[in-house]
C-alpha cells in the first residue's frame, strides 16, 4: 500500500455555495404547470460546497475557495461549512449580492430539477484563487473545480493549479463546450453522461487527444467508465434505494478528490467515490 493512503490528503475546492429550497413533489413539473408541492425545507447547497464536504467526510483536509452574500443565507452556509470542518478562511463576504439560491423539486421517483440564481458566486475572482494558492504548504493538494463560478476564474485556477504540479479535477457542470487550451490542465475530468455530450469535443477520445489525461464518466445506476489513453476501465454502481439524487454527484467528485489525495490509483478512487454517490442518494438533501 502507498504511505500516502494512511495520511489524509489535502484537497481546495474552487466553486459555489447556494442556500437550497428543496420540495418534494409527485413529479418534476412541466412547462406551464402547476403541481401541488410538499415537505418543504431550507438546506445548505453548492456544488463547490457540497463537494468541499465531501472531500472531507472521506477523509480529506479541505478548504473552500468561494463567496457568500452579506445575508442570512451567507452566516448559515459559513456555519455549516465550519460545522462540517471545511476551511472557510478563503470564503469572501460579498457586500452588494445575495448567497447564491437554488431552487429544487424533488419527484417521489428520486429525480430532480434545479434553477440556480449565482448570486455572489459570480463575484469569485483569479485574486481570491492567487490568495488561497499561495498559502498553502505541505503536501500538493488535489484542486477541485466546476462551472457555477465565473469560467474565467475557473481557468486561472486550472492553469494555476497545473504549474505547481497539483492534480486538477474538473466537474463540468453545468455543462458547457471547454476550449481546447483547457484540457491539459485537467487531470481528470468528470462529467455525468448528459455533460459529456456538451463539451464541444465529439468524443472522449477526442478530448484526450486534446490533453486531458483521463475521463471518469457517471452513468447513474449503471456505474462509472474510466478512460484513459488506450484503455476503458467500468467500475459498478453500488445497489440502494434512492430517495433523492441530488446532490449524488458532488459526493462522487469529494470521495474521488479525497481518496486521490490520499494515494490511491483512480480506480480505485472512483470505487470509493461510487459508494459515496450511491449513500448520498439514501438521504433528502444536496449533502
Amino acid at each position: 500500500m502507498d504511505e500516502r493512503m494512511s495520511q489524509p490528503g489535502q484537497v481546495i475546492v474552487v466553486g459555489s455555495v447556494n442556500v437550497d429550497l428543496t420540495m418534494r413533489t409527485d413529479s418534476i413539473v412541466a412547462p406551464g404547470a402547476t403541481v401541488p408541492g410538499r415537505d418543504f425545507a431550507t438546506l445548505q447547497g453548492g456544488k463547490g460546497a457540497n463537494q468541499a464536504v465531501a472531500a472531507t467526510r472521506a477523509g480529506a483536509s479541505t478548504s473552500l475557495v468561494a463567496c457568500i452574500g452579506a445575508d442570512a443565507y451567507g452566516e448559515s452556509a459559513r456555519a455549516a461549512l465550519r460545522d462540517a470542518h471545511v476551511a472557510d478562511d478563503r470564503v469572501r463576504v460579498i457586500g452588494d449580492s445575495p448567497t447564491g439560491m437554488a431552487f429544487i423539486q424533488v419527484a417521489d421517483d428520486g429525480e430532480n430539477a434545479i434553477v440556480v440564481v449565482a448570486g455572489a458566486n459570480a463575484e469569485l475572482s483569479p485574486a481570491d484563487v492567487d490568495a488561497a494558492f499561495g498559502e498553502v504548504t505541505g503536501e500538493p493538494p488535489v484542486v477541485v473545480l466546476g462551472l457555477e463560478t465565473p469560467f474565467a476564474t475557473m481557468t486561472h485556477a486550472a492553469r494555476e493549479a497545473s504549474a505547481r504540479g497539483w492534480t486538477v479535477i474538473l466537474n463540468p457542470a453545468p455543462a458547457r463546450a471547454l476550449p481546447s487550451d483547457l484540457l491539459p490542465l485537467i487531470d481528470v475530468l468528470v462529467p455525468n453522461e448528459h455533460e459529456a455530450e456538451a463539451l464541444g469535443h465529439s468524443t472522449i477520445d477526442d478530448l484526450l487527444a486534446a490533453g486531458t489525461h483521463a475521463v471518469v464518466v457517471t452513468r447513474g445506476a449503471r456505474g462509472a467508465r474510466i478512460h484513459t489513453t488506450g484503455e476503458v476501465t467500468d467500475v459498478p454502481a453500488v445497489a440502494v434505494s434512492a430517495i433523492d439524487t441530488t446532490g449524488a454527484g458532488d459526493a462522487f467528485i469529494g470521495a474521488l478528490a479525497a481518496s486521490v489525495a490520499a494515494g490511491a490509483s483512480l480506480v480505485d478512487a472512483v470505487g470509493a467515490a461510487a459508494h459515496a454517490g450511491a449513500d448520498a442518494t439514501t438521504r433528502i438533501g444536496a449533502r
